[in-house]
């Protein structure tokens, strides 16, 4: 006996897992009555609406709402609960039909005193100084922080920018010059090239003869031969 009732229990379980759900038929319980105009009686059953118990029309299981009611409806179903509009929107959805259901809701949630009282972000209460508003769209609400935040690091390096104008090389004035005639060797210190000035040339002596001898293969040495003439005196600072 106890096979057979379990069995029959699980052949009744297989049916019904294999069967079709029965969609379920939503009821409500308001003591307003429907009052539906007969263009919105049209347009809910070109979508397909039949109209029900108690004069209700129903879409793919869910209740139609007039237009006149459907504000007074979810006002009622708001002040029971006072949840936000999206949890409204999110727990409304599958059980009422009407197009502009979130406006209806989002009006609602902003006309209600308790909500606008506890939640900052109500419509009625005014946000205090230092509110932030979270907004709906990035962007919606910018403000300003003027607070002073010390700096972190500081500059160590530097580095010098120099704008040289491009152009080719002119020669230009340096002087003037001090020439100096006792020694040249001053003037090459001062960092001026080899120069003999006028003045430190004389005329060579007449009458003198030059001997030659070659001292290397590449050395040549220059001998004033011994004359009996006796040479001019010559002056020491006057010699190159």
């Amino acid at each position: 006996m106890v096979s057979i009732g379990n069995n029959k229990a699980d052949s009744v379980a297989r049916k019904t897992a294999l069967s079709n759900p029965v969609s379920p038929i939503l009821f409500l319980n308001t003591p307003h009555r429907p009052s539906y105009s007969i263009k919105e009686t049209q347009a809910l059953q070109a979508l397909g609406g039949k109209a029900e118990g108690k004069g209700w029309i129903y879409i793919r299981g869910k209740i139609a709402l007039p237009e006149n009611l459907a504000h007074t409806l979810i006002t009622d179903i708001h002040q029971s609960l006072h949840i936000g509009p999206r949890a409204l929107n999110q727990f409304l959805q599958p059980l009422f039909y009407y197009p502009s259901l979130p406006k209806v809701i989002e009006a609602v949630h902003r006309a209600c005193k308790t909500c606008s009282a506890v939640n900052a972000q109500g419509g009625i209460r005014r946000p205090g100084p230092n509110h932030q508003l979270r907004g709906h769209q990035p962007g919606e609400d910018w403000q300003l922080d003027f607070t002073h935040m010390p700096r972190h690091k500081a500059f160590r390096d530097q580095v010098l920018l120099r704008n040289l104008e491009p152009g080719s090389l002119q020669t230009r004035w340096t002087g003037p010059h001090t020439v100096i005639l006792t020694t040249p060797t001053a003037a090459k210190l001062l960092g001026h090239t080899a120069w003999v000035h006028i003045n430190n040339l004389k005329r060579a002596p007449t009458g003198i003869e030059w001997t030659s001898q070659m001292v290397g293969p590449t050395k040549l040495r220059l001998a004033r031969a011994p004359s009996h003439t006796t040479p001019e005196p010559s002056d020491p600072g006057s010699r190159m």
